[in-house]
């Protein structure tokens, strides 16, 4: 009687294929268990990669970094002042007109920044010359308002009009009104130093 291929060591090799498969349960067990990371398990199955643009502060959403939640800078110009510093405030280029303000002291030629408040019609008794308001940022003292008085026989007149932002060099002097800057252009004689009023990157002195 010939024997059955089929069930001579049919029952070993099913085994071994049962033991095989246990085998495999067993360490993908251990592995999930422990952490260990699978070869070809680094796609979208796998722990997501950290966001690196996060952590640096360069992500986007909630990923934002500590330096988003300090508290915001003073708000930069939208021009650049005279002297480049595009970062400066209005105030802090205001400090030391400011000062002579308070302390009530004239003939100092000072340059700052401002704001134009409002313009106002020319003065042309004598020399005739520009005028306009300029607001200060700081609001607390007993004055904020500057009058610039701008030749306008020695220097071009400057296209302010109120809102501008422009820059001055000029001499100040204290009055009861808050004070007026004039000296805002050059001396044909050469005897004073020259001042100047700077708008949308245009100086006219």
């Amino acid at each position: 009687m010939s024997e059955n291929p089929r069930s001579a060591g049919g029952t070993d090799f099913t085994w071994m294929r049962i033991a095989r498969v246990l085998m495999v349960l067993v360490v993908l067990g251990g592995a999930a268990y422990f952490g260990v990371p699978l070869a070809g398990n680094q796609g979208g199955g796998g722990d997501p990669q950290p966001d690196l643009g996060a952590a640096s502060g360069g992500g986007s959403g909630g990923g934002r970094g500590s330096a988003d939640r300090a508290d915001p800078a003073p708000t930069p110009r939208a021009d650049a002042p005279a002297s480049g510093a595009s970062t400066t405030t209005l105030a802090q280029t205001q400090e030391r007109v400011a000062g002579l303000m308070r302390e009530k002291r004239s003939g100092q030629m000072v340059a700052f920044d401002a704001r134009v408040l409002r313009t106002l019609a020319d003065d042309n008794d004598g020399a005739r010359h520009q005028r306009f308001i300029l607001a200060l940022e700081d609001r607390s003292g007993e004055f904020d308002t500057i009058l610039v008085a701008h030749n306008i026989d020695l220097a071009e007149r400057a296209p302010v009009k109120a809102g501008d932002i422009v820059s001055l060099y000029g001499q100040y002097e204290f009055n009861d009104r808050g004070g007026v800057l004039h000296w805002t252009h050059h001396d044909p004689a050469g005897r004073h130093e020259g001042g100047w009023i700077e708008h949308a990157g245009i100086r006219y002195e």
